[in-house]
This record gives C-alpha cells, structure tokens and sequence, in this order.
C-alpha cells in the first residue's frame, strides 16, 4: 500500500461448511498515516451474530489475498 492513499475494502465471511460470502460492496477507506482505515456499519449498533469456527476476511480491492481469522 502506498502512504497517504486511501483504498476499497469489503469483508467476506464462511460459515461452516457453506462457500465464502461477501457481507458488503466495496467502501472507500481513508488514509490514516501508514494505515488506511474502512468502517462498516454505526457506533452503537450490534452486528450480526456468527457461529463458532466462522471465517471472517477482509479484501483489499486488487489485491490478490485475503486477511482472514476464524470466531472461537
């Protein structure tokens, strides 16, 4: 990533045994210093509730691979 620019991002998730999902479109991020930071949804808000061993990821647009984590 290049500092100062901002990028598009969505997050994907896989419950199990079910295929790869995406949750939203792409948003704009912004750049924060070094960072470049994406918000989905409202403070306050609660989020949709996943089941243990879900995968959650997150997609740069462009970019070829996925920074996933599983729920415990």
């Amino acid at each position: 990533m290049t500092k100062g620019r901002s990028y598009f991002a969505r997050w994907l998730y896989q419950e199990p045994g079910k295929p790869m999902r995406a949750a939203t479109d792409w948003t704009r991020g912004r750049a924060v210093g070094d960072f470049n930071e994406v918000s989905w949804g409202k403070d306050g808000h609660i989020g949709p509730q996943f089941h243990k061993n879900t995968k959650i990821c997150i997609q740069y647009k462009g970019a070829a691979t996925k920074l996933c984590r599983s729920l415990a």
